[in-house]
Formats: structure tokens, sequence, C-alpha cells
């Protein structure tokens, strides 16, 4: 499925009190709880006694569940409720009934196959999961993202869980702000909504490449430096580099683009270390004050581009260019970039785009 023909210039609603109905997810050290844990360094986290198992040995996994007159998704959900999964289903199947069910003490794969019987689904069995998905999209199976991505997002995930139709932007900023990696999608991907999963005991790299799958997101492109992961869709046109003026940079310039920072969008949250989710995109103009703040410049906006809609973001130890550019090229169009002086940012149309 061509993702960028899923976009729609006008974000639907999609507020926090239905994320809490419909997300569950534990990463790593402890992080569901209130969402307010204080996130640890990548020193912390390879160390001590919070250190969590391996995904190479994974923990024994028996599941006795009874189900009755429930849907495919209630039944991933219960499972993962019980024992952490490992199973993500492709969105668009959650309401296939289930009339009766039980397991006693049953393995993941004979859940996840017996889920698939019930339901006329196919299973594609991976290394640290099970995607349950229509006969007619094997298509899906092939999203891959083995050897694509770096030792960060390799590593060790417990638990990873979000209900149906939460929107792949969410899930991005999620991840990103529990980890502390950047893992970002443009409008058009951003906007597809995930599938139930409950993952547990899986790389990053193979979890993010679950969620790809349930959200049916196939046909995208791929975007990996030692910075961030950006998924795009195959028709956006947007440059690698947003920067307008980069034939003409000082020492000056260089250094303010070069600087590290970490940028929450639309705004930091409250309290440092707590996790904060966004319901929906937010208008440039208001979103430009804190982005001028954690960047530590002035960003302003050409006139006319305060109403382009931002996506919640989390970008964690980028460069201020860095910044800049996964904030451009969101927008799936050549049309923007960005020039720099001394005291600001200037974000603006392309000269031949100019009206």
């Amino acid at each position: 499925m061509d993702v960028m023909h899923m976009h729609s210039r006008h974000k639907q609603k999609y507020t926090l009190g239905r994320c809490a109905r419909q997300i569950a997810i534990a990463l790593l050290a402890g992080l569901l709880a209130s969402c307010a844990t204080p996130q640890k360094t990548p020193t912390e986290e390879n160390a001590g006694a919070d250190a969590k198992p391996s995904p190479k040995t994974p923990r024994s996994t028996r599941l006795t569940l009874a189900l009755t007159n429930t849907t495919l998704g209630e039944a991933v959900r219960k499972a993962g409720q019980a024992v952490g999964g490992p199973i993500a289903i492709a969105y668009g199947t959650e309401e296939l009934s289930i009339a009766d069910l039980s397991f006693v003490r049953a393995d993941a794969r004979n859940v996840a196959y017996k889920l698939a019987e019930k339901t006329g689904l196919a299973v594609q069995a991976c290394p640290h999961y099970y995607f349950l998905f229509p006969a007619h999209s094997e298509a899906l199976t092939q999203i891959t993202l083995a050897g694509q991505l770096g030792p960060t997002y390799q590593q060790p995930v417990e638990q990873l869980s979000f209900g149906t139709g939460f929107p792949l932007y969410a899930v991005f900023d999620w991840i990103s702000q529990a980890l502390g990696v950047t893992v970002v999608g443009d409008s058009a991907v951003g906007e597809v909504r995930c599938g139930e999963m409950a993952l547990r005991d899986i790389p990053l790299d193979e979890g993010l490449e679950a969620i790809l799958k349930s959200a049916r997101a196939a046909g995208i492109r791929l975007d990996v430096t030692d910075e961030y992961v950006f998924f795009l869709a195959k028709d956006n046109p947007c440059p690698a580099s947003a920067l307008l003026n980069g034939d003409a940079l000082d020492n000056r310039m260089q250094e303010i683009l070069e600087k590290r920072v970490n940028v929450c969008m639309p705004r930091p949250p409250k309290a440092p270390g707590r996790i904060e989710l966004v319901g929906e995109a937010e208008p440039l103009s208001e979103v430009l004050p804190s982005l001028s703040q954690q960047l530590g410049i002035p960003v302003v906006a050409e006139k006319g581009l305060g109403d382009i809609p931002i996506n919640p973001a989390a970008l964690n130890n980028v460069r201020v260019r860095t910044a800049m550019d996964l904030l451009i090229r969101q927008w799936l169009t050549a049309d923007y970039g960005y020039q720099i002086t001394h005291d600001r940012i200037v974000i603006q149309r392309r000269p031949l785009n100019r009206p």
C-alpha cells in the first residue's frame, strides 16, 4: 500500500483520553508506571540489577486464558497482558470475531497459530514475534529492517504494546521519548494507524519492523544515520538537507548548526524525564517559541507558513541542522527550507516557489 495516498491535510483529532484507553507500553525499566519514571542514561541502562534479559534468551512464556465472544484485537490484548505476547496483527483485522477459545499453558507459537486459524488469517513467524495478516496481503511480510539500523536500534526492549488505531507519529514519539532515540515519520507515514500488538523481549529494530507491518506501511523509504531513523513515503520529494544558504556559512553559523540538542515537538514535557503524548498536530506558529528555546536560537517563519501542521516528535542528541531538516522533511513538499544567520533561523519558501 502506498502510504502517500493515506495522508490527509486535515488531521483527525486524537485525544489523550483515547490514547490512554488504547495504549499500554512498558519500555525497558518500568516506564509504564504513570508515564513518569525518570529516564536512565544509556550507561545506567546497560549496568546494574535493573538491566533486562537479552532477547537472545527470552523468558519462558506459557499462557492459560479463556476467551468467549471476543475479537482478535481483544484476544491479542489479553494475551499481552498475561504474558506480554509476542504477537502483532495487521490493522483492520482487530474486529474479526472469536466465539470461544481457551489456552492451557500454551506457548506463543500455539497461541498465534490458533488465533490465525479461528480468524482465517495467515501467520509469519519472525525471530522474536508472530505477525498475523490477511492471506492476500503477503507483501507485508517483505517489510524488513534487518541489518539496516545501527547498534543503537538493536537494544533489547522488554515489552512494547500498542492498541489498534494508534497513529505512527504517536508511536514513534513515545518510543523516542522512552528510549532516548530519534525515530520519525513524514506526515504521510505518521498518519497511518498501527494494528494491535503485544511484543516482548525484542530488539528495537525488529519491534519497529513489526510496527510497520501492523500498520500495513509497505512501499516506504528508510533514511538512517547515526542520529536518526526517518521513514518516508516513497513519493516524498524533500531533499536530505533543507538548508538554503549552506554555501555561505561562517564559523559562527557552523557552530550553531553543529550544536547537539534534544527537541520535543510541539513542546517538551513539563517535568524532566516525564513522557507526555500530544494527541494531534499543532500549527507551526504555536510550535516556534518552544522550538526556539530548545534549539537555543530564535526560529521564525516567513509570513503565510504559520498554519503548517506539525506532528508530535521527539529528537534526541541531534544537531540543530538535523532537527531543522527532520522538521521540514515531514511536509511532503520540496517548496520549503531554512536559512541561518548569526542570530536566527528563518523557515521560508524556496526562492523558485515564492508566489
